[in-house]
């Protein structure tokens, strides 16, 4: 009977410090989400890029920008991924600082697509307009999931107590 205890008891605690040891950061789960959809959007789009479709060009485009976004928010989730991986004594601004340049990077790419998006001539079939509408949208989400990172890291810094 002690002896179950006891394993018990040993198991708890080894999950325990398990749980408290892991270097966890908390993904922001829309963004990821968000990077989903439009990676989703892309992939349909592509399937209706061809030469019978008379909305050929603005098609491209928005795959281009499309997968664009998704490289970008691709390429942050690495950065963050380098970033824990860095022991929390050798943290400084400067680890910050590449995380919020590209975060600014992020958005200034974001604002030109969704200004092309915005400014896209009429559509020739209704399924491209159905794709602007989706995509313009996203990329306006994007904008805010931007915001919210950045002040993820901002409230990371001053927990750190990094100025």
């Amino acid at each position: 009977m002690k002896k179950n205890i006891f394993i018990k008891c040993a198991f708890f605690l080894f999950l325990l410090n398990f749980i408290f040891s892991c270097k966890v950061y908390a993904l922001d789960i829309k963004l990821l989400d968000l990077r989903d959809k439009i990676f989703k959007e892309a992939n349909q789009i592509k399937q209706n890029i061809g030469p019978k479709n008379q909305d050929f060009v603005l098609l491209s485009g928005l795959f281009d920008s499309c997968i664009l976004a998704v490289h970008q928010i691709d390429a942050y989730f690495y950065m963050v991924g380098i970033f824990e991986l860095i022991r929390k004594e050798d943290v400084n601004k400067t680890s910050f600082n590449f995380l919020f340049s590209w975060l600014n990077i992020m958005r200034k790419t974001n604002n030109l697509n969704l200004q092309s998006v915005e400014n896209a001539g009429l559509p020739t079939e209704g399924e491209t307009k159905n794709y602007l509408m989706r995509i313009k949208s996203y990329f306006k989400e994007l904008d805010k999931q931007i915001t919210q990172e950045q002040e993820r890291l901002n409230i990371l810094m001053r927990v750190m107590k990094i100025k």
